[in-house]
C-alpha cells in the first residue's frame, strides 16, 4: 500500500505550499523589479505634471479619458493573459515563475489562500511586467510623441495607470473574493471599475479556463467571449506539440490511477 505521505496529492499540495518560502534569490528579484516599477512611475508622474500646463486645449480632457480607458484596458488584458499562462503552461516545481503558478494552481482548491499572501512580495513580482510596460509608452512619450503636448501627456498618463494597476493586480484579485468590502469598493466594482465578485467566480466554477482577468474583467467580456485564449491555445499547441493544461492532466491521471 502506499504511503499516505508520498500521494501525488501531496506533493501537488508541497509544491503549493512551497509558494510561501522566498529565497534571497527571490526576495532581491522581487525587490529590483519592484525599485525599477517605482522609478518609471515617479518618472511618469514628473513629466506628466511638466507637460499639463503647455498640453492644455479642449483636446486634452478626451485625450486623457481615451488614454486612462486604454491603459485600464491593457492592463486587465495583461492580468489575463499572465493568469491564463500560469494556468495552463508553466510548472509549479520548475522556471522563475514556480512561486506565481503554484499560488495560481493552489488558489483553485483553496481560494482564501491568497490572503495569507503579503502584498510586497507578490507586488515585486508583477512590478517586472508593470514597470516594463510602462517604460515603453514613457519611452513613446519621449519620442514618438515629442511636439505633440496633449499626445505626451496621454501617454504619460497611460503609463501612470498602466503600472499601477498591473503591479496591484492581485490586491484587485483579493477584492474579487472579499466577503466585506466597503463602499468605495462597492461603487468600483458596480460601475466596473474594479473586479467584482460575481464576475470572478465564474473562472472559479468548472475548470478553472475562463474569465482570467483581474483588473475589472473588461477584457474577458469582449476578447474572452470572442475566443482569444483558446485560440492562443490552439496556435501554442499547433507550433510546440504541448497540449494546453499538460501538468494538471498529469496530475489528475496519477490521482485517478
Amino acid at each position: 500500500m502506499r504511503k499516505s505521505g508520498s500521494t501525488p496529492a501531496r506533493q501537488a499540495g508541497s509544491a503549493a505550499s512551497a509558494a510561501h518560502r522566498l529565497s534571497t534569490l527571490d526576495r532581491s528579484f522581487r525587490i529590483l523589479g519592484g525599485c525599477l516599477n517605482l522609478a518609471v512611475l515617479a518618472l511618469a508622474v514628473a513629466r506628466l505634471a511638466g507637460s499639463l500646463g503647455p498640453a492644455w486645449h479642449p483636446a486634452l480632457i478626451a485625450g486623457s479619458l481615451l488614454a486612462f480607458a486604454a491603459a485600464t484596458f491593457a492592463a486587465d488584458l495583461t492580468s489575463g493573459l499572465l493568469h491564463w499562462g500560469f494556468d495552463t503552461w508553466f510548472s509549479t516545481t520548475r522556471g522563475p515563475f514556480r512561486r506565481m503558478v503554484s499560488i495560481v494552481r493552489e488558489h483553485h482548491t483553496k481560494p482564501d489562500e491568497i490572503f495569507t499572501f503579503r502584498f510586497a512580495t507578490d507586488s515585486g513580482m508583477l512590478s517586472w511586467f508593470a514597470g516594463s510596460g510602462a517604460f515603453v509608452l514613457l519611452v513613446l512619450s519621449q519620442t514618438v510623441a515629442a511636439g505633440h503636448p496633449v499626445l505626451v501627456v496621454s501617454l504619460c498618463l497611460a503609463a501612470v495607470v498602466y503600472s499601477v494597476d498591473v503591479s496591484l493586480m492581485f490586491e484587485y484579485h483579493k477584492w474579487g473574493h472579499r466577503r466585506r468590502r466597503g463602499p468605495v469598493p462597492r461603487f468600483l466594482q458596480r460601475c466596473g471599475l474594479l473586479l467584482s465578485p460575481d464576475h470572478h467566480l465564474r473562472h472559479h466554477r468548472g475548470a478553472h479556463d475562463s474569465h482570467y482577468c483581474l483588473i475589472n474583467g473588461l477584457a474577458d467580456r469582449t476578447l474572452g467571449e470572442w475566443g482569444f485564449f483558446r485560440g492562443l491555445e490552439r496556435l501554442i499547441t499547433a507550433v510546440t506539440g504541448v497540449p494546453a493544461r499538460a501538468e494538471d492532466h498529469a496530475i489528475l491521471a496519477r490521482l485517478v490511477r
